[in-house]
């Protein structure tokens, strides 16, 4: 059986993932400008039905450099959720050559449906028309979360023993909506990954029971940097089903053909 903080912990080492294998955010605003890194835009991996919504979130990133200077990094995706479970996602790859030379920004739509268990993406005003179909493999069900206050324990036990320290930081309203937050807080000594010095980790998960959303998360570490990713505006309600076809002037092209 799995506990509640037992999932946190398994989001939290998910979302550290995501930041330490991150490769390429848009800079914002214009003009274009070479990507510096990923933004963790993804957040409601598990599917969730009954909750739609529509939202604004905004990843912005300060990262440290190997000289010490820090690089500044924004991007803002859009999301929505319908109450099927559907996912439509519009976010940024950064900026490439235009016909006309110069470097313009490239937005790319994203849409996950559980039920079939497909994704297809395209690019807004993309000159060669198509949209990509992906064939994901089937979801296991998820076991049920349940509160175990024994198992609970021992997890925290074993997390402190690792050097992982959780802190319980109460509720607050993010974007209108009531989030409970968790604080992980890890430290490498010195001489354990070849550092010289401690490296300290600080994560903060910020999370909607009712809708099954990240509203913010925050990722700071002293060897790499800060990023953060908000949800900084949203909009409980059914989406325009529109936004989940592509346009009707695009071609499919089938990544991996069931048989």
């Amino acid at each position: 059986m799995t506990t509640a903080k037992t999932t946190q912990w398994i989001a939290w080492i998910g979302a550290v993932s995501i930041v330490l294998g991150s490769a390429a955010m848009a800079q914002n605003p214009a003009p274009c400008t070479t990507p510096v890194a990923l933004g963790a835009t993804s957040l409601a991996p598990i599917p969730t039905t009954g909750a739609p919504y529509s939202a604004t979130v905004i990843t912005t990133q300060d990262r440290t450099l190997a000289d010490g200077s820090i690089v500044h990094g924004s991007v803002t995706t859009y999301q929505t959720r319908d109450a099927a479970g559907r996912t439509w996602q519009k976010r940024s790859l950064g900026c490439q050559p235009g016909p006309d030379g110069e470097r313009h920004p490239v937005f790319q739509i994203l849409v996950s449906d559980p039920a079939t268990g497909t994704t297809i993406s395209w690019k807004v005003d993309d000159p060669a028309k198509v949209f990509r179909v992906l064939h994901n493999p089937p979801r296991k069900p998820l076991p049920p979360v349940t509160t175990d206050k024994s198992k609970e324990a021992a997890g925290i036990r074993a997390m402190e023993e690792m050097g992982i320290h959780t802190e319980d930081l109460g509720s607050k309203k993010i974007a209108g909506v009531m989030a409970d937050g968790t604080r992980f807080v890890n430290t490498v000594p010195a001489g354990q990954a070849g550092n010289d010095r401690p490296i300290k980790i600080v994560n903060e998960s910020w999370v909607s029971k009712d809708l099954g959303l990240t509203m913010l998360s925050i990722n700071d570490n002293s060897k790499t940097g800060r990023m953060a990713t908000e949800v900084v505006d949203l909009k409980q309600g059914a989406p325009d089903p529109a936004l989940f076809a592509p346009p009707a002037n695009y071609t499919a092209v089938d990544l991996n053909p069931t048989r």
